[in-house]
């Protein structure tokens, strides 16, 4: 067991015996998306600690997209103030969860260490125009490691090599 999915299963027991539900459901459902991800395909692998980040990186990103999905769904017309109140709730609860998740990532780098390195890598790859795009954004994102949201990175890559 990676050491990452260690301190996972760990938690989890912490959670379960300090009765934290929201904890203890988000873990187990992580647990078990892993547990797929190393089932996924022929043969079974065991992750290393940068495959289970990327796995719980998923985690985080379809929370986030289900919070917009309740968010937007509870604006609706024509939606009674139950079921609005009812979405917001999902939407806090995917909120949540998202939150417990992040603690196990990288922190992200803000928009001025991604806009240097970016501007490092335009430099070294003499890029200057978008077909360039796909090497620098593939660079900023290996020495990123996790580390920066790839919808972010390609946006700054491109304002940068249009602008």
């Amino acid at each position: 067991m990676t050491n990452l999915k260690a301190q996972l299963a760990a938690d989890l027991t912490a959670n379960l015996r300090a009765g934290k539900e929201l904890q203890k459901s988000t873990l187990r459902m992580t647990l078990a998306a892993i547990t797929a991800a190393e089932k996924a395909g022929k043969v079974e692998q065991v992750l290393d600690d940068e495959q289970v980040r990327k796995v719980i990186a998923l985690e985080v990103k379809k929370r986030q997209g289900s919070v917009q999905e309740y968010l937007q769904a509870a604006t609706q017309s024509g939606i009674t103030a139950e079921r609005q109140e009812y979405l917001r709730g999902k939407a806090e609860r995917e909120a949540a969860e998202a939150a417990v998740l992040q603690d196990y990532l990288p922190q992200q780098w803000d928009s001025v260490a991604l806009n240097a390195i970016i501007e490092r890598v335009i430099s070294e790859y003499q890029a200057t125009g978008m077909r360039d795009m796909g090497r620098v954004v593939k660079q900023v994102m290996q020495e990123a490691q996790g580390a920066a949201d790839g919808k972010i990175v390609s946006d700054l890559v491109r304002s940068h090599l249009q602008g």
